[in-house]
């Protein structure tokens, strides 16, 4: 999956269930806002999920690994 498909996945799954909630929270700055927001903050816990569990693993791919999530962040920035 590339870093754009992940982040419209991301956006996409939170978007959705906050749209379906039954509060007043369905409008769509507002929902479209917190989906960034919530997919920002997934791809940052992903982020350090990474680096606990790369320890052992090839700087080569801890690299891809770290570089793959930060273009991620940017393609949620553009949404």
């Amino acid at each position: 999956m590339t870093p754009k498909e992940k982040s419209e996945d991301l956006f996409n799954y939170f978007h959705n269930d906050l749209q379906n909630e039954d509060t007043d929270c369905g409008q769509e700055i507002l929902v479209s806002l917190l989906a960034i927001r919530y997919s920002l903050k997934c791809v940052d816990e992903m982020i350090k999920a990474s680096n606990r569990i790369t320890n052992h693993l090839p700087d080569s791919w801890v690299g891809e690994e770290q570089n793959y999530y930060k273009e991620v962040k940017k393609e949620i920035n553009k949404l």
